[in-house]
């Protein structure tokens, strides 16, 4: 499997985390098994249609979906060779640009054709020649939809985010709705229509992705090391955590996937 990245114009990068073009032709066409990496952010994946299918639940996937926060690993059934271009947007992306209750799209995906307005961005993708043409109709689908939009991320919520992640799932979130000057109810509503998912999960959700990287950059000795460094109360909690973003324990992960991109792991044994 080949992953390319490309560079993001600025005006998208309050929107935008990367963007990886994906591609396995020239590889036998044994399916192949994929999961989500829990990770906080929601994303956009527009496929090749001329070549292969993805399946989640037995159900194969639109050809350009737009998915919201991902809570747990569920297999993706990726059939015959595949290429396909995978945007990471940021936390508060599916709220700010696409103006959307980013909980309804928890755990699941809208086909991109229902919010593009007549703007057939798969037909042009298809109909581009090389990678970075395709890029360049993304980002201009994107950059329309902004200007279109007038978007802006919400101040107190880009504050919250910017806390938390920075603190890896650590800062307390009693002095955060403090600093917004939100009660409770307000800051949960803000926080969940443009993240999709509460502050206390996301911040879950961080601090395992702080230890996720800790564990596939091998930066670790034993993983009483992983759990003490990221503040869980022994290995066990660590473990506990682990299994219920990704479904294993970190030995067998480590054991049957393999990180393709930063959201996305190829099970291969």
């Amino acid at each position: 499997m080949e992953v390319k990245s490309f560079t993001i114009p600025d005006a998208l990068k309050p929107f935008i985390k990367y963007v990886s073009y994906i591609e396995t032709e020239g590889q036998n066409t044994v399916q192949k098994t994929f999961t989500p990496i829990v990770d906080g952010c929601p994303g956009l994946l527009i496929q090749d249609l001329n070549f292969g299918t993805i399946e989640r639940d037995g159900k194969t996937l639109p050809a350009s979906f737009l998915f919201g926060q991902t809570t747990q690993a569920k297999e993706l059934k990726v059939n015959g060779n595949f290429k396909a271009l995978c945007v990471c947007f940021h936390p508060h992306t599916i709220g700010s640009l696409f103006k959307l209750n980013a909980e309804t799209l928890t755990d699941t995906c809208l086909a991109l054709e229902s919010l593009s307005n007549g703007y057939n961005l798969t037909g042009q993708m298809e109909d581009a020649p090389t990678e970075h043409d395709k890029v360049a109709a993304l980002n201009s689908y994107l950059l329309n939809k902004l200007a279109l939009e007038q978007a802006n991320p919400d101040s107190s919520v880009n504050y919250i985010l910017n806390k938390i992640t920075g603190s890896n799932g650590t800062y307390p979130l009693k002095k955060l709705k403090e600093e917004v000057h939100l009660s409770e109810r307000s800051f949960e509503r803000k926080f969940k229509q443009q993240v999709g998912i509460s502050a206390q999960l996301f911040s879950r959700i961080c601090r395992f992705q702080s230890s996720f990287q800790q564990l596939k950059n091998n930066d670790f000795k034993r993983l009483t090391d992983i759990a003490f460094q990221n503040t869980y109360a022994d290995q066990s909690h660590f473990v506990r955590a682990f299994k219920e973003f990704t479904g294993l324990p970190p030995s067998q992960y480590q054991k049957r996937f393999h990180v393709v991109t930063e959201n996305l792991s190829e099970c291969y044994r």
